[in-house]
């Protein structure tokens, strides 16, 4: 009959048996050293110029604080969670790593930037007109400063009597009779320390966006070395 001749001529089915092996766990330090180098390796081709040699990620800011803290070329980072303190809050202010480690500082706890920095940052805001000195001497110095669609230009003045009303360069101590310290800033070079003083009263009072909370590293210094209520009692 046909159907005992089809049953006859079909082939046995036959059992297919796949081994499945699990693949043996990698090392993890194995793993760690892949996963470091690549990050290490991280292209840049596609990162602006300026952030090509900027640490993309913690491996690779960490790896730079390393590098930083054993050069000792740094003043005060010689450690590497300073270094790494410095560069992570400068760059939460927008600065990048140069400016994180030469122009942004960390005195008694505050983060404070020179006030070449300071100006250089309200430059570069893209409402500000301009920000210039007027003048300046020895006695003084004046700065101004124009926001785009303000039609006001606000100005800010530091004279040399504001600095020793304010008891700056050591001018309050009984032995200099109101003149500042002969080896104080102020007393060496005035005329910058007022026309600077005045770039960065104007900047904090026009610009708080960029200023807020930042100081410079002088004032630090001053309100640490400031005479306390009981001295001026």
């Amino acid at each position: 009959a046909p159907s005992s001749a089809a049953a006859t001529s079909a082939p046995e089915a036959t059992a297919q048996v796949i081994e499945v092996t699990t693949p043996k766990a990698s090392k993890p330090d194995a793993s760690l050293a892949v996963a470091q180098t690549q990050a290490m390796a991280m292209p840049s081709h596609a990162r602006e110029f300026e952030r090509q040699l900027e640490p993309a990620n913690f491996l690779q800011a960490f790896k730079l604080a390393e590098s930083v803290a054993k050069s000792r070329k740094l003043k005060d980072m010689a450690d590497v969670n300073e270094v790494l303190l410095q560069v992570f809050l400068g760059r939460s202010i927008g600065l990048n790593l140069y400016q994180s480690l030469c122009q942004f500082y960390i005195v008694e706890g505050k983060g404070t930037m020179a006030a070449q920095l300071v100006v250089a940052r309200v430059r570069q805001h893209p409402q500000c007109e301009f920000f210039r000195k007027v003048s300046g001497d020895e006695n003084g110095a004046t700065w101004e400063t124009k926001r785009k669609g303000d039609a006001r230009i606000m100005r800010w003045t530091f004279a040399i009597k504001d600095a020793i009303r304010a008891k700056l360069g050591g001018s309050h101590k009984t032995d200099h009779k109101g003149a500042f310290s002969p080896d104080s800033n102020w007393a060496k070079y005035p005329a910058q320390m007022c026309s600077w003083r005045a770039a960065l009263f104007l900047a904090r009072e026009e610009w708080t966006e960029i200023t807020a909370g930042i100081y410079d590293p002088d004032e630090i210094r001053e309100q640490r070395d400031a005479p306390s209520m009981e001295d001026a009692a």
